[in-house]
């Protein structure tokens, strides 16, 4: 596969955290401090400050995730082009820890925001932060591209086609300092979505945002066997209905007490009679607060 040059800056601007943890290295604890993250390599000790690397053992680095592996691994530019290109542009699979879908290589005639990797940091804090999803699952979800900051620091969740051939089909948007929200591309394509491709299985999870849908993976006893799909909003893709035909569906949206908005409560049951009508075995599960993320964060408060 050919790369264009905004993928190859793209893979050169990627998370050298990230890189590190592919590569086997563990942060050095007691070396490390707020400003830099040190590893104890073959080659010395590298330290990672942002998206530059370090090597002090034989004073080499001030490059990115590229000459990081080149240097670590030994490889040509070209080699390790391809060796990052076969871990983040791969096709879809499944971690089999977490069922998170991994990177995709294939984009929909879509024009995407950027990823900027330097605004990591308030990804997390964000997401870990203040909505309270666990540091292990956000890692995973960055490492497999299901998820990543633009240069406003906004969460971009990418939109992925349930079937093969995979293709990102869009993206949910989230804004980290305000309450922007932005869905781009055909929902009746994808969604984002994770766990058991929907053919195959036993039951299908629907939350609104992608945000309630891992807060309510976490809430709940998370399975293999499960697909866990965002509706990115409280509109039904009509393509939806096809796939969910005779399944055993829950409807995990938001707890419709707490909405202020007649029109927004009335999408809301509209979507669960909609889905009544592909046959299967429909049951809202309704969280205890407004929705399945307040549920976490107060799951956390409470501990």
């Amino acid at each position: 596969m050919t790369m264009s040059n905004i993928e190859i800056k793209t893979l050169r601007e990627l998370d050298l955290k990230a890189v590190m943890d592919i590569l086997g290295y563990e942060p050095d604890r007691k070396s490390s401090d707020t400003r830099r993250t040190v590893y104890e390599t073959p080659l010395g000790k590298i330290s990672i400050m942002g998206l530059k690397f370090f090597n002090f053992s034989n004073n080499f680095g001030n490059g990115g995730a590229i000459d990081l592996v080149m240097h670590l691994k030994g490889l040509s530019f070209s080699e390790a082009i391809n060796f990052l290109k076969n871990i983040y542009y791969s096709e879809p699979a499944y971690s089999e820890k977490n069922n998170i879908p991994l990177s995709l290589e294939h984009k929909d005639n879509l024009e995407l925001p950027a990823p900027d990797y330097a605004k990591k940091d308030i990804l997390i804090e964000y997401l870990h932060g203040k909505r309270k999803i666990p540091l292990k699952l956000i890692d995973l979800m960055i490492h497999k591209k299901a998820v990543y900051p633009n240069k406003y620091g906004s969460v971009v969740f990418l939109h992925c086609s349930f079937l093969p051939p995979y293709k990102i089909t869009g993206a949910t948007i989230r804004g980290t300092h305000n309450n922007f929200k932005q869905t781009i591309g055909n929902k009746n394509k994808g969604l984002f979505w994770f766990g058991k491709n929907i053919k195959e299985a036993a039951q299908i999870i629907l939350a609104e945002s992608p945000i309630d849908l891992i807060s309510y993976y976490c809430l709940k006893s998370a399975s293999p066997e499960i697909c866990y799909i965002s509706l990115s909003g409280i509109s039904f893709p009509s393509s939806l209905s096809d796939f969910l035909k005779n399944k055993n569906i829950i409807l995990a949206t938001d707890n419709i007490a707490y909405e202020k908005s007649e029109a927004a409560r009335e999408a809301n049951l509209n979507i669960e009679k909609e889905l009544k009508r592909t046959g299967g075995i429909v049951i809202r599960e309704i969280p205890q607060y407004k929705d399945w993320n307040e549920d976490l964060i107060h799951k956390g408060t409470n501990k």
